[in-house]
């Protein structure tokens, strides 16, 4: 049996796989963002969603859109749409705030969408950089400066280069193999991102209860200095008394 043509791949969301990984090397590191997607990941609220949120079909479900599931299911063929209603996205603006109104695709991250059809998790089309290895889970900001952690070994970023290395890697011969993996490798990502979260969550918890232990030191430090005070003020003035006399 042959290997199913290209325009028979199913588009894998590369915006997942990015989140998964961390933000590209040349992306800056942003906490406000990292902050705003794991709570985005961990705690998603469907009635936050805007009511524009568009669907987007993979490239294996846009050829057969003349099946009725796929005539009503509300997504949108990417080939269809027009590249000049996308939006501009600067990359001196990236990362992209999870809340931009720029941002109008749905993404397998619940809430979380991207600025293009298939889009970069950080905002703009999916292309560009390698990601960089996830941030260490032992701190709760990661990656402090863009560029200190190594790059990945080079990995595809577009959904067909996705979708045409799942097939050589997996030995995959027919379109509905390649659509079941698909599913799989986006379900994987989408727990690797929850679990990054969740180690993102956990370490900035852990943070908070060093600060508040080392508050809490603090303070007793400063009452002790105050008592020690006290008591060569009331010293002094005892001796002071007793040459009075």
């Amino acid at each position: 049996m042959s290997t199913p043509p290209a325009e028979e791949h199913p588009a894998p969301n590369t915006a997942t796989h990015a989140a998964a990984s961390g933000p590209p090397a040349s992306i800056p590191y942003s906490a406000a963002f990292e902050d705003s997607l794991m709570r985005t990941v961990l705690f998603p609220n469907p009635l936050l969603e805007p009511p524009c949120a568009i669907s987007v079909r993979s490239a294996l479900a846009s050829s057969n859109a003349t099946s009725e599931g796929n005539r009503n299911d509300g997504a949108v063929d990417p080939a269809t749409i027009d590249p000049a209603t996308l939006p501009s996205v600067n990359p001196s603006e990236l990362p992209l705030a999870i809340s931009d109104p720029r941002r109008r695709y749905r993404s397998a991250i619940p809430n979380v969408l991207t600025t293009h059809p298939h889009g970069s998790i950080y905002g703009g089309p999916n292309a560009g950089p390698d990601p960089a290895p996830a941030p260490a889970p032992g701190s709760a900001g990661g990656r402090k400066t863009s560029g200190s952690a190594a790059s990945a070994p080079s990995s595809p970023t577009s959904p067909e280069s996705l979708a045409a290395s799942l097939v050589q890697r997996h030995r995959i011969r027919t379109a509905g193999e390649l659509e079941t993996r698909v599913a799989q490798e986006r379900a994987e990502a989408v727990e690797e991102v929850r679990a990054r979260m969740r180690a993102r969550q956990e370490a900035g918890e852990a943070n908070a209860s060093v600060e508040r232990q080392l508050r809490a030191l603090h303070a007793q430090h400063d009452m002790e200095m105050r008592i020690a005070e006290k008591i060569r003020d009331e010293a002094k003035k005892r001796r002071e008394s007793r040459r009075g006399r």
